[in-house]
């Protein structure tokens, strides 16, 4: 018999953190133990409201599974059972933790996947002016590796002001659906001459086609409009690299098998994630050897994260320990 808990926990940022669409000063997420008596599994998980998910659905959601999760409910068995979302994540991350702490093995070793090893990820660099965005990349240049997060207005600027404050980073930049086809023409040139690796999610989710007709200047990630394999199917000709985060996904099951999948289709993907604790990234980082891109540095902006958490050492963020996941 499993006995599930679950319940809603804020943790605080050390600052604004802002996009395109707004700021945030504290993270909300959704957490789920699993207990069998001996082991208890957990999981963690983001509602977003960009994708019509509340924490008190995401929490409804999940009480409704109780029954089946009290009678064993497998992971194989839970995708069908919940929608790809928070709620199927946070249960999904929590069954493979109670399965690695019931056998004595790593998730990474019951998934059949290569052992995770230390990784660069980038970090973000909050939305902001030029002049404080370049500041922020100085103050925190030990990263070497940044994603810009910009809007519509004081694109070339603010690279520009970053790049000449560290001439020698890798750069990405995330417009989180601000731009129009109109920017892209007048930015991306530059975009290009500047070193930009990728731009990711430039255009609405429903006006991607659009991005065609600039492919072959930079690579383009898809974020906001890609969460499954049917999304991968229509967008594999617009789009480069995928963002995996599995808040979308729904779990690290379907996770694995849609990193598989861009993988035989010649393109590559990058592991996201959500702003979050490192108890959702754990389950993240069993697929950052396999990325392209790793960016799962939310942890970092907390003001204080769990007791045991991701490591982050000399520009590498190192994989779990069992105290904290899998």
């Amino acid at each position: 018999m499993i006995k599930l808990s679950v319940k809603h926990e804020n943790w605080s940022l050390k600052n604004s953190f802002n996009i395109s669409r707004g700021h945030k000063s504290c993270v909300s997420v959704v957490v789920v133990e699993l207990e069998d008596g001996k082991f208890t599994g957990r999981g963690e998980s983001v509602p977003y409201a960009r994708y019509q998910q509340t924490i008190e659905q995401t929490l409804d959601e999940i009480q409704a599974i109780a029954p089946d999760l009290h009678n064993g409910l497998t992971r194989n068995e839970l995708q069908t059972r919940l929608k790809p979302g928070a709620a199927r994540n946070a249960v999904d991350c929590a069954i493979w933790d109670l399965e690695a702490k019931r056998t004595g093995q790593r998730v990474w070793e019951l998934a059949k996947l290569p052992e995770p090893l230390p990784v660069a990820g980038a970090y973000t660099l909050s939305l902001d002016t030029p002049q404080n965005m370049a500041a922020a990349a100085k103050e925190f240049q030990e990263h070497s590796f940044f994603k810009l997060k910009l809007g519509p207005a004081g694109i070339i600027q603010t690279v520009e002001a970053v790049r000449e404050a560290l001439p020698n980073a890798r750069l990405t930049v995330d417009a989180n659906e601000s731009w129009d086809a109109s920017i892209l023409h007048a930015c991306l040139p530059a975009l290009a001459e500047m070193n930009i690796e990728f731009v990711e999610q430039p255009l609405p989710v429903g006006e991607d086609k659009e991005l065609e007709q600039f492919n072959g200047i930079v690579p383009f990630c898809a974020d906001e409009s890609f969460h499954n394999i049917f999304d991968l199917k229509s967008l594999i000709n617009t789009y480069e690299i995928f963002n995996i985060k599995l808040d979308k996904t729904g779990g690290l099951t379907a996770a694995i098998e849609l990193a598989e999948e861009i993988k035989k289709s010649g393109k590559e993907f990058m592991i996201g994630s959500l702003m979050s604790t490192s108890l959702s990234l754990a389950p993240a980082m069993m697929l950052a050897r396999s990325a392209m891109y790793v960016d799962i540095d939310s942890s970092l902006w907390l003001k204080q994260d769990r007791t045991a958490s991701i490591k982050y050492e000399n520009n590498l963020f190192y994989p779990p320990a069992p105290e904290l996941w899998g």
